[in-house]
């Protein structure tokens, strides 16, 4: 047995992720940019990293999603802004995941 640890952009870039289901059936999905630090060596924008990672939620919500169900609808949230990456609030939205 191997313990792995998780690697992917998020944990790379120190990106906190949670989702948290409404009791109207709205699933809010937060990207925490709190504690965010771009690791040495990579040289890949953070907004191009949280648009892979939204992309890749979708993409992954809609594969796991049964057609049977109800569509899902997805808020996303983008958490812990400073001053140096405001613009980055541009990304919150969302989107509706069919199945």
């Amino acid at each position: 047995n191997y313990d792995v640890n998780e690697c992917n952009l998020l944990t790379l870039f120190q990106i906190e992720l949670s989702g948290i289901m409404s009791n109207s059936g709205e699933l809010k999905v937060v990207f925490n940019l709190t504690k965010m630090h771009a690791p040495e060596g990579i040289e890949l924008p953070i907004r191009t990293v949280l648009g892979l990672s939204i992309q890749a939620l979708k993409e992954t919500l809609e594969d796991y999603h049964h057609p049977e169900n109800k569509p899902l609808k997805v808020k996303i949230v983008i958490e812990g802004n400073t001053q140096k990456n405001q613009s980055l609030r541009d990304l919150n939205g969302g989107f509706i995941v069919k199945g």
